[in-house]
């Protein structure tokens, strides 16, 4: 088991253990064997394992510990040799073995705990490279739901468009109803929206980017984003002053991410409160970050925030597909999604992406 992945009480307690092993070997060394015992290379074990288990820092302090105990094995039962009348050299025998046996445990701690931080941050990004694959296995599903879509609902829409048109003749040609006659425009301008909207998911489900990356200005993705709402709901968003940055990816996408993050924060808000959009740049990020005045999220809620088809809202009021779609966008694009949240205060979404010079 990799050390870090330990909580905290059990780090204390695989300390404590590894601390009692060294006090119970030097309390055995000092009863039978001394210091000369060829069992006190087992003092390599207990710095081995805190290496392994705990970490670096915990295999030096058990080399501490160890050599400690060790040396003090020397000073209470020092090894005699009989004949041996140079008391100088039998001294300096006595360091060199002290020094020889620290030297290498502290060349065993370095190694194991090298080789075990290694490991651990393979193992993190194995694990972060399933999430993404996973992730983009059901991009690729949604691609599939998108272009069936287009292709099922393609019909219906160019019949229901057909009938607002002769309704809308009708009303015309018969008695004045201007009211009518409105209305009939307002479905068949929808329904062309709609027919339009279709026609880009088809085009977009074997590529979900879509199109080609170029250079786009933080203030012209702002600018689209809220061209695409609603006037009312455009008059809602406070913007700040977006700062000189530019990011090399594809404009539709990014744009609708943005616009889906602005959309869940209006809706997630009273319907007379705004929403802030506030833009951060550094020498290789860009984040969009979205506040809402809503009413915050549960910790249960939030960790689930971004799986698609997950919805606060009521039936039929949305998909849960926002924040999916606006996260896989930005990891894509060498990004990501952060969605900050807590009851009474609110929820905040942080789209980031690598800026143009880190992108190239």
């Amino acid at each position: 088991m990799i050390g870090r992945s330990w909580s905290r009480p059990r780090r204390v307690a695989g300390g404590v253990g590894i601390a009692a092993g060294i006090l119970l070997l030097t309390g055995a060394l000092a009863v039978a064997g001394g210091p000369a015992s060829h069992v006190s290379v087992l003092y390599l074990l207990p710095i081995a394992a805190a290496a392994s288990l705990l970490g670096t820092r915990a295999a030096l302090a058990a080399l501490a510990v160890s050599a400690f105990c060790y040396g003090t094995l020397f000073v209470v039962d020092p090894p005699a040799y009989h004949g041996h009348d140079d008391h100088d050299g039998l001294a300096a025998h006595i360091v060199g073995m002290w020094a020889a046996t620290a030297l290498v445990a502290l060349v065993i701690a370095l190694l194991v705990g090298r080789t075990t931080a290694a490991l651990r941050r393979r193992q993190e990004q194995v694990r972060a490279l399933e999430d993404r694959s996973a992730r983009e296995a059901r991009l690729v599903s949604l691609s599939t739901l998108a272009a069936g879509a287009a292709h099922e609902l393609g019909s219906p829409l160019a019949t229901i468009a057909v009938a607002a048109r002769e309704l809308e003749r009708g009303a015309l040609e018969g008695s004045p109803r201007d009211e009518l006659a409105a209305d009939a425009r307002l479905v068949r301008e929808q329904l062309e929206r709609c027919r339009a909207i279709l026609a880009k998911l088809g085009t977009s489900a074997a590529d979900p980017l879509g199109e080609a990356p170029e250079h786009i200005a933080a203030a012209e993705i702002v600018r689209d984003a809220l061209v695409d709402l609603d006037p009312d709901l455009r008059e809602r968003v406070d913007v700040e002053d977006a700062p000189d940055a530019q990011i090399l990816a594809p404009r539709s996408p990014v744009v609708r991410a943005l616009g889906n993050l602005l959309r869940n924060a209006l809706d997630a808000s009273p319907p007379d409160a705004h929403v802030s959009l506030a833009v951060e740049a550094t020498r290789d990020r860009l984040r969009l970050r979205v506040r809402d005045r809503g009413a915050g999220m549960e910790p249960g809620v939030l960790a689930r925030a971004g799986e698609p088809f997950f919805t606060t809202k009521p039936p039929g009021a949305g998909q849960g597909l926002g924040l999916f779609l606006a996260r896989l966008v930005a990891e894509q694009l060498g990004g990501g999604l952060r969605v900050e949240s807590a009851p009474g205060r609110g929820t905040t979404a942080v789209l980031e992406f690598r800026a143009a010079e880190g992108a190239e």
